[in-house]
């Protein structure tokens, strides 16, 4: 069994590496490439595809760190924190007088329940729903339930939340003794003035921004969040666990039907919700309920800080919610002054609009009303991925041209074999869906894995990183298996290993793996809290870890050709068989 890990597989020649795949995609292309986009009316099916895969393909790299992005990275967010911060409403006209009374009045109905019930009326409330999130906070020695609240320090922006809390847990006796063995560790609570800002990397122009907020501040961010996502099922019938694909599906519907729907992106828009604009739109009871969780400063990498003018970012756990109530408030409202009727999503119902974050989908009918309204509340509209006319239309991720998928492949990372895997796998299923053939972009690809020795062949069901996936006729029987038993075959593939940590009861010791540095305290109270919530399974606890490690494990198959989907289409709806799109791409 080996472990094979992501790495500097290729990091090296990177630059290179990149500018050869992307010749190979122009020479696969080149002759169906469109001339120019132009209007969308001349434009086909097949030039869409192309032209899609030839801006996409490398779009989203994740090139290695480097300070000009990083600095572009903090610009961006520096001007629409000042943005934030200049914030006016100006209302012209009479319709945007009726806009924003609509809007208030629609978020005055959600807080207050029954006319008068606010949404929140306690800490305690807020508690009962409360949770740590699977990212990284400061202080944190770890990202798991455990580490966090019972063997790291706790952080929050004011002694208060850690006082609400140690309230909360003060009637929980098991989880009082794991605080209190906690607190004479640590210390009580480390008061901070804000969260902090990082990168990571996003494309060659640009970091992305990561904030860390403070522990006890996201696990109070995440009650809230808990109690928003129900309220706006109820109220708005917007399901969190089933809106993407809605958006998706109202996306594909309005890609059909021009002038019918619209689909609205913004920039920034999880940065963009401006306290100034909030105290014009909310009521100040749900504002007040906000505020005590939001950290009102950032540390810079530079070690500055920056006042935030903003309620959140993105890493705070509210945002993501807080951000969809709005929109779909500025939809309904928009509905209610236009006069046309709202059909919400409720249930297996698809609507007539849909809000997922800042994805927006609204009918044609009421979206100047959309638009101005959000451009009352300061948002900013992204124009290269809103879309308002034409036979195109994308949101949450799907991208349709007349009713057909038109995604193109987005590699992220080739620094490791399992990255390269998901790249040609990924490659061979589009060419299955558009019948168009990419054997120079694939064959380089798999050149590269062949450099580290043999391609792990696998099933065509099994999973995008765990191997080359190609029919039965492209591998050689004498290297396949037959289970004795049943006949079935056997083969071998990557499979992601799962990092924890073990709990050693009698010797009282917790044994993190190998490449977790970090020694965790063993609290028996917090151990016995984790276990009630269901982190601790078997004696062991998952830990995220920030590289993938991978083991070669035996499996087995009864038909090694069997294929569900592609990427949720059916096979039906490809141009070619995906066994056929691989053997052209990938050669015998």
């Amino acid at each position: 069994m080996s472990i094979q890990s992501s790495g500097s597989w290729w990091s090296h020649n990177e630059v290179k590496n990149l500018a050869a795949l992307s010749t190979a995609l122009l020479d696969d292309l080149g002759p169906l490439l469109p001339v120019s986009s132009g209007e969308w009316s001349p434009i086909t099916l097949q030039a869409q595809r192309v032209k899609q895969l030839a801006e996409s393909l490398l779009k989203k790299y994740e090139y290695l760190t480097n300070a000009d992005a990083d600095t572009a990275a903090l610009d961006k967010f520096r001007g629409v924190n000042e943005r934030c911060g200049n914030y006016e409403l100006i209302l012209e006209t009479e319709t945007d007088h009726l806009l924003l009374g609509e809007l208030r009045s629609t978020l005055y109905k959600f807080w207050y329940r029954n006319g008068s019930t606010p949404l929140i009326s306690s800490f305690s409330q807020i508690l009962d729903e409360a949770r740590v999130g699977p990212g990284s906070s400061l202080g944190a020695n770890g990202t798991d339930f455990y580490t966090k609240l019972f063997s790291s320090k706790l952080t929050s922006t004011s002694l208060g939340l850690y006082k609400a809390y140690s309230s909360y847990i003060s009637s929980l006796p098991d989880w009082e003794k794991a605080e209190n063995l906690r607190e004479l560790l640590y210390g009580e609570v480390n008061v901070v003035e804000g969260n902090k800002l990082s990168f990571v990397p996003k494309n060659v122009d640009i970091s992305r921004c990561i904030a860390t907020e403070p522990s006890l501040n996201m696990y109070f961010q995440l009650g809230v969040m808990a109690i928003l996502e129900r309220r706006i099922n109820h109220y708005f019938g917007i399901d969190f666990s089933l809106q993407q694909p809605k958006n998706r599906d109202l996306a594909q519907l309005a890609s059909m039907f021009d002038n019918h729907w619209v689909t609205i992106d913004l920039s920034s828009a999880s940065d963009s919700l401006a306290m100034k604009m909030l105290e014009k739109v909310l009521p100040s009871e749900f504002l007040g309920w906000l505020v005590p969780f939001r950290s009102p400063s950032m540390q810079l990498p530079d070690g500055s800080k920056l006042s935030l003018e903003m309620i959140s970012t993105m890493g705070n756990g509210y945002t993501f919610p807080l951000q969809t109530l709005l929109f779909a408030s500025v939809v309904q409202a928009a509905h209610r002054v236009a006069g046309y009727p709202l059909d919400r999503p409720r249930g297996d119902r698809l609507g007539n609009f849909a809000v997922f974050g800042d994805d927006i989908i609204c009918r044609s009918e009421v979206s100047d009303l959309v638009l101005r309204l959000l451009h009352l509340l300061g948002f900013k509209v992204n124009d290269s991925k809103s879309f308002f006319k034409g036979p195109f239309r994308e949101s949450c991720g799907g991208d349709f041209f007349k009713g057909h998928q038109t995604r193109g492949v987005y590699i992220k990372r080739l620094t490791s074999e399992q990255d390269a895997y998901v790249a040609i796998n990924a490659l061979n299923r589009w060419t299955a869906l558009t019948g168009i053939y990419l054997p120079r972009t694939v064959r380089l690809l798999v050149k590269w894995v062949r450099k580290h020795g043999k391609p792990l062949y696998v099933p065509l069901y099994e999973n995008d990183d765990a191997g080359l996936k190609v029919p039965r006729s492209l591998v050689n029987s004498k290297n396949l298996l037959r289970d004795a038993d049943v006949q079935a075959v056997k083969y071998r593939a990557y499979s992601a290993s799962p990092q924890c940590f073990r709990i050693d009861y009698d010797k009282e010791l917790i044994l993190g793996p190998k490449r977790f540095t970090r020694r965790l305290h063993f609290n028996p109270c917090g151990l016995f809290v984790a276990y009630l919530g269901g982190y601790i399974s078997d004696g062991k606890v998952g830990i995220r870890h920030d590289t993938v490690f991978y083991q070669t494990k035996l499996r087995v198959v009864p038909y090694w050709d069997y294929l569900g989907s592609l990427d949720g289409i059916a096979p039906s709806e490809s141009l070619l068989p995906l066994g056929m799109a691989i053997e052209a791409n990938v050669g015998r």
